[in-house]
């Protein structure tokens, strides 16, 4: 779910399924025909000037569901020629597409090697090797930790508006974006942050006599996000995600945010049997951290991590 989210991210990840279908393995190439997309401007055209242009889609999807004309979603793919597909939002053009396919835009194509497609683009800020992908813009992702085998490499070059994936140091995917991904992107929501129901944890807290320990009160600094503890770099934020800091008061509610602690757990207000975290203590270099370790996203591992906020005499 995180790594929809990225996404989601690439958004609220960031709208759910941002990624399309792709998923940075090896494919092959479905279409031998080559689709004139050279007078597509994703800035400056909508929907209706790429069906003008290109005609009416082969199919409007979203994920692995097909959608008719008549009833789209918000959100949506039109996909031509099996590998050219157009991400929609509001009418609005985010991204266009090509997969696995021969038609070429720019200088860019389906099988170029990595090291020719990042000479036309800007240099990155940042090579991680071996990382998982955490979907900043700027760093390349070479070798990607905990997606497919292992062979799969990311760039987000957002000065270019190019999004481009490799496999086996081959370009695999090319995504064109529009200015209004990157400002859907920049709207990522502060998870969490919120104004809790004051009636419920008035209640939960007079009734329940069981306390947050010593040491979890107090305001903790969200950091970051990571999948490995190796990963994470006090100075250097590697995700996108951004979640509320928590203060935790005496009774057990975290201010300013929609979840408090109980019985060992924070718990999210609105669903606190299954929407929970656990959570553990870290330090690094005299410094204490929480990790806070999303049980509804278990299988996709990883923690949050806060600073402790320590007051000054």
């Amino acid at each position: 779910m995180k790594k929809l989210l990225m996404l989601l991210l690439v958004l609220c990840l960031v709208s759910c399924g941002v990624e399309s279908q792709f998923d940075g393995q090896e494919k092959g190439i479905e279409s031998n025909k080559s689709l004139d997309i050279s007078g597509v401007n994703v800035d400056e055209m909508d929907v209706d000037d790429i069906i003008f242009l290109l005609g009416k889609p082969d199919q409007y999807l979203w994920g692995n569901q097909v959608y008719d004309e008549e009833n789209l979603p918000q959100s949506y793919l039109m996909e031509y020629d099996g590998h050219v597909y157009f991400y929609i939002a509001d009418k609005k053009i985010v991204e266009m597409r090509i997969e696995r396919g021969p038609s070429t835009y720019d200088d860019l194509y389906i099988g170029q090697s990595m090291d020719l497609a990042l000479s036309y683009l800007t240099e990155p800020d940042e090579v991680l090797d071996q990382y998982h992908l955490y979907f900043k813009e700027g760093v390349l992702y070479k070798n990607i930790s905990g997606r497919g085998d292992g062979h799969g490499s990311y760039y987000d070059d957002k000065e270019s508006k190019v999004r481009i994936w490799f496999y086996n140091d081959l370009v695999n995917a090319i995504y064109f974006t529009s200015e209004f991904y990157y400002e859907r992107e920049a709207d990522y929501k502060v998870m969490w942050a919120g104004e809790t129901d004051d009636y419920y944890l008035g209640y939960r807290g007079n009734k329940n006599e069981e306390k947050p320990d010593d040491n979890l009160k107090g305001l903790w600094l969200y950091k970051d996000f990571v999948y490995e503890l190796d990963e994470f770099d006090p100075g250097k934020k590697r995700s996108v995600f951004n979640f509320v800091d928590l203060e935790v008061l005496d009774n057990g509610i975290i201010s300013n945010s929609r979840l408090y602690w109980e019985t060992g757990k924070i718990r999210s207000v609105s669903n606190p049997i299954s929407r929970y975290f656990d959570y553990e203590y870290y330090e690094r270099d005299g410094i204490e951290y929480l990790l806070l370790h999303d049980m509804y996203d278990y299988e996709d591992g990883g923690m949050y991590i806060f600073e402790k906020k320590v007051l000054e005499n």
